[in-house]
């Protein structure tokens, strides 16, 4: 367990390398988990996932922050270029787009632990498409598009 840690950045294993720890240990011992072989490996590859993509998303946003640090430190001293820039604060698009990312993370997520969910939310985004693709046809054949006549707006039904 300790050797998987080490994915994780310096900075973050000093902090929290304990309840790191525990957190595996517990884990490890959830019902799913439990079965002799397939728990064992089903345990490893969920840990190993998340402690890689977990480390990645640290070490990425800390390269950001510096990043950026040191960009508004440039903007502060007027050494930046570019007429419209728009720093990670307020104003810049950086906040929203990364709450975006984060609810697709989290949609994306919760779909494939729920197959079942996923078909039903798929089969109803289909029906709900196709069913405005329907309507909008019919109404666009019949209220929208001009008549196929000479002056078809002057023609009259009794």
């Amino acid at each position: 367990m300790r050797l998987l840690l080490r994915v994780y950045p310096r900075w973050f294993r000093d902090e929290y390398d304990g309840e790191l720890l525990g957190h595996l240990m517990l884990q490890r011992r959830e019902p799913r988990y439990t079965r002799p072989r397939v728990g064992a490996m089903h345990f490893w590859w969920d840990a190993g996932i998340d402690a890689v993509m977990t480390g990645l998303r640290l070490r990425i946003d800390r390269a950001r922050d510096r990043g950026s640090r040191a960009w508004r430190g440039r903007r502060e001293q007027g050494r930046t270029t570019g007429p419209d820039y728009q720093g990670q604060g307020k104003g810049g698009m950086g906040p929203m787009l990364d709450a975006i990312r984060t609810d697709t993370r989290h949609a994306w997520r919760g779909l494939r632990k729920n197959p079942g969910y996923a078909l039903v939310f798929i089969v109803t985004l289909g029906l709900g498409i196709g069913a405005n693709t329907a309507m909008f046809g019919a109404v666009n054949g019949v209220l929208l598009r001009p008549l196929p006549h000479e002056d078809g707006d002057r023609l009259v039904y009794l």
